[in-house]
């Protein structure tokens, strides 16, 4: 029965796919007056019909004795978009293989909290 069934598995196709962001960055600043800046940015095929950005990205601190010290969120700020040209220009790489129609897009959540 069981080899039956992965037989039957086995003919049946299904059409999967996934769609994942590129990459992304975090990174913050000091800014004086015990002020942060706190960025968050990811980036995606322009191509892509999935891996949507999010409205909004949420940012919990805590500090050195893991204490919760605030909740933060950070609004989606529009999109920005890299082409073929200044993107080649920017990543210079043996392992980056570019097509004419290379397009990254990319958003940057920001914001500025006090600690």
């Amino acid at each position: 029965m069981k080899l039956i069934l992965f037989y039957l598995l086995t003919l049946i196709s299904f059409n999967l796919s996934a769609n994942h962001f590129l990459a992304g960055e975090m990174y913050y600043n000091s800014i004086g007056n015990n002020d942060y800046e706190f960025n968050v940015i990811f980036y995606r095929d322009c191509f892509t019909t999935g891996a949507n950005f999010d409205d909004s990205i949420h940012f919990t601190v805590f500090d050195q004795s893991n204490n919760l010290l605030q909740n933060i969120t950070a609004l989606h700020p529009g999109l920005n978009q890299v082409f073929n040209s200044s993107f080649s220009d920017s990543y210079s790489t043996n392992c980056l293989i570019q097509n004419e129609d290379t397009c990254i897009e990319y958003v940057i959540y920001s914001l500025i909290c006090l600690l």
